[in-house]
């Protein structure tokens, strides 16, 4: 398991803008990795920073990640087993696997 932040994007951004948000995964990723699940059909997460420990809160108020839940806090979201990486030639294929 890894915590990761990633952007909502309908293609990869080179320079990836917008505000990330923070995600758990069990899949291998990397920065610049699409990412697609059919919680978030129409869009692509691009992984924008891959954490070094987990972390199973965030902070409402800073953005902060957290490990222990405390006052105003909120629970990190696991990416479903659904949740694929995109290989960017098959997103020109128009890619409909979820």
């Amino acid at each position: 398991m890894k915590t990761i932040k990633a952007i909502f994007t309908k293609e990869k951004q080179n320079e990836p803008t917008g505000r990330a948000y923070s995600f758990n995964t069990e899949l291998d990723v990397k920065v610049g990795d699409l990412l697609a699940s059919n919680d978030y059909k129409g869009k692509y997460l691009q992984v924008v920073g891959v954490e070094d420990d987990v972390y199973g809160y965030f902070s409402y108020k800073t953005g902060e990640l957290k490990k222990d839940m405390s006052s105003g806090c909120g629970l990190i979201k696991t990416l479903g087993d659904d949740t694929v990486i995109v290989d960017e030639r098959v997103m020109e294929t128009n890619y409909t696997g979820f």
